[in-house]
């Protein structure tokens, strides 16, 4: 499989992040619960006004209130602008 690309790329950068979330609520048999996120995007610049915005991310829990080890989700996508 190949895959080419055969226009121009106007402005290409990079952003990332990360971000944390804890819940320990007072009350009886619920238990701390801690939330993780980290995401990449691209901002593609193909032409004047018209962008392109990939990102991909991913989201962990580390245990539910029930003890079981928590969620995790891959997710990607991307988002088309053009600005007239």
């Amino acid at each position: 499989m190949e895959f080419a690309w055969r226009g121009s790329v106007r402005e290409l950068s990079f952003e990332g992040g990360a971000g944390y979330q804890s819940s320990d609520p007072d009350l009886n048999n619920v238990k701390k619960e801690n939330w993780y996120s980290f995401y990449v995007q691209a901002g593609i610049t193909l032409a004047k006004g018209v962008y392109l915005y990939p990102e991909i991310g991913y989201w962990t829990q580390d245990q539910n209130n029930a003890g079981d080890s928590g969620d995790e989700v891959w997710y990607g996508g991307a988002k088309w602008q053009i600005n007239f």
